[in-house]
């Protein structure tokens, strides 16, 4: 029904993998709820775009961490080496609060 691909041996028989049989066994269980086809292929879609957007959301969360990082450094270092007759231009970084946002802005002239 093309919901899997299985590899083939040399003589032409099916190889299923252990995510094969998984996948198989979810099929099985999505069809025995009631689901037809174009209903399990339409919920294993979704599924696979779900994690896909999950591996997603922790890259940019690792490189939002990254960046915080960077402008707290970048930040410490001119606090420690600003003149004190010229103020900063960089923006102003607030300390995330408990949800885990942050407030950049620019200091107005």
């Amino acid at each position: 029904m093309g919901l899997i691909a299985p590899s083939r041996t040399g003589g032409g028989g099916r190889r299923y993998s252990a995510r094969d049989v998984d996948l198989l066994r979810t099929i099985a269980e999505l069809t025995a709820a009631g689901a037809g086809i174009e209903g399990v292929r339409r919920i294993l879609d979704l599924e696979h775009q779900v994690d896909a957007l999950s591996r997603r959301n922790q890259e940019l969360a690792a490189q939002l961490e990254s960046t915080r990082e960077a402008l707290r450094e970048a930040l410490g270092e001119v606090v420690r080496t600003r003149r004190v007759d010229r103020p900063s231009r960089l923006p102003v970084l607030r300390q995330p609060d408990a949800t885990g946002s942050m407030v950049v802005w620019r200091r107005s002239h």
